[in-house]
């Protein structure tokens, strides 16, 4: 048989075993002397030994006498390790061990088992109600310091993992916040990328149409000067040349078929002028609107005059239905103004001047929000297909039979609506009638530009 004290002695003394012992573990001393210790045994002079032991060691140490004092200064107070009996009245160790573990959630607090009944079925049962380790009665002073060593340095480790990992929630938690502040500042800034596209497409736009309508206003221009002068001749010509023919002929009843026909082709050729004329004159407004002086205009008057005026000149009843708003004075270019009326008037006369019903809905409103008066004229006409929606404001188009519209007065009503700052909204329908809104604004037109 080998000698059992001497392999003992060879053991606790090799000169390997000394290099990679943990020294703090293996110490006669406790690693954090501040420790909270509480000591939980129904027999006092236990009790009375392991508080002696923990106080030389600068321990702080509480005291319980059975399982439900122990709870209740686990409760009350910071405790950061538990010696704990098993064989005590009111509540027994194991009672104690798991009500205490189940208190203490998800802080750590080891529970050592001090118990002179240290078989492997106390044991089992001890771990299974959350005990970490087993101190067998009596206690030695080394094995029972450096249980407790190893007890704090896991707590130890189990506090620090906790706050680390407590940490990196929260690192977690601020980085995906910093991600979400970054995606809604990333859709906020595709949101302005979209819009300010929008923006300078819509300029593009509005250049390549300024540079079509300014080469067409050339064109018009161009077109009433070249024009204009031949038609003075010819003008002058058929009036003369009536006259000759009323000198011959002073008295009607005398003239012969062929000189009445020569009569009416003469007063046709004059029909033919005035239009031409008239389309002149058109053509040199759209070109170019003169500056005129910006006076104070009642604009339900205006469209009050204007209907009497349109009313007069139509040769079927056409109804028409106002709802003219109370409005302030607006500062415009009145001329302009009665023109822009003028034209969207007339066109709505002309949608329903082959319809018995025929009627036209003028209405007027006051925006105080925007400061803007709107113009709404309706008819209940045949309305506008959507292949030609998209043209009735280019100049020269028309959906009206030849010799009954030039096709400029939607164009010029949109440039004077614009050159007050305004907008000009038509909406119409194929058998739905049509609709055209004007948003004028009550600032001077002084302060604009084109």
């Amino acid at each position: 048989m080998p000698d059992v004290e001497k392999i003992q002695h060879e053991l606790l003394h090799n000169d390997k075993l000394h290099s990679v012992i943990d020294q703090n573990l293996w110490s006669s001393e406790l690693m954090y002397p501040d420790a909270h210790i509480l000591v939980v045994d129904d027999i006092d002079l236990n009790r009375k030994l392991y508080v002696a032991l923990l106080k030389r060691r600068n321990a702080i140490v509480y005291e319980a006498a059975n399982g439900e004092e122990a709870v209740k200064i686990f409760n009350e107070r910071p405790v950061s390790l538990i010696l704990m009996d098993l064989n005590m009245p009111v509540k027994n160790g194991f009672e104690a061990t798991y009500e205490i573990k189940k208190c203490s959630r998800d802080t750590f607090v080891p529970i050592i088992i001090c118990t002179a009944y240290a078989s492997d079925d106390i044991l089992a049962k001890a771990q299974a109600c959350g005990a970490d380790d087993l101190l067998k009665k009596p206690v030695k002073t080394d094995i029972f310091i450096t249980k407790i060593n190893t007890m704090l340095r896991l707590k130890e480790f189990y506090t620090r993992q906790q706050k680390l990992s407590q940490q990196l929630q929260q690192e977690v938690d601020e980085r995906k916040a910093a991600n979400e502040r970054l995606i809604s500042f990333q859709k906020e800034l595709e949101a302005l990328v979209e819009k300010k596209t929008l923006e300078l497409r819509q300029k593009d736009l509005d250049l390549l149409e300024m540079d079509r309508i300014t080469s067409i206003y050339t064109l018009a221009a161009g077109m009433a000067h070249e024009i204009n002068n031949p038609l003075g001749f010819i003008h002058s010509s058929i009036d003369s040349l009536n006259k000759e023919i009323n000198q011959l002929l002073p008295d009607p009843l005398e003239k012969s078929g062929t000189a009445q026909k020569v009569d009416r082709l003469i007063h046709r050729a004059q029909r033919g002028i005035k239009r031409i004329s008239h389309l002149i004159d058109s053509l040199k407004y759209l070109a170019n609107i003169n500056k005129n002086d910006c006076l104070p205009i009642n604009i339900n008057k205006s469209i009050d005059e204007t209907i009497q005026l349109m009313g007069s000149q139509s040769n079927n009843q056409i109804e028409f239905i106002t709802d003219l708003g109370p409005l302030p004075e607006m500062t415009c270019i009145c001329t302009e103004i009665h023109l822009c009326l003028m034209n969207i008037i007339r066109n709505a006369q002309d949608a329903v001047a082959d319809d018995k019903q025929g009627k036209i809905h003028i209405q007027t409103r006051y925006d105080k929000n925007n400061d803007t008066i709107a113009i709404c004229v309706e008819d209940n006409g045949p309305g506008i297909s959507k292949k030609h929606l998209r043209q009735v404001f280019d100049p020269f188009f028309t959906t009206k039979p030849v010799g009954h519209g030039t096709g400029v007065g939607l164009t010029l009503s949109e440039r004077i609506v614009r050159r007050h700052g305004g907008k000009i909204v038509l909406d119409s329908q194929p058998g739905g009638g049509t609709s055209v809104t004007i948003h004028l604004p009550l600032a001077n037109i002084e302060n604009r530009n084109e």
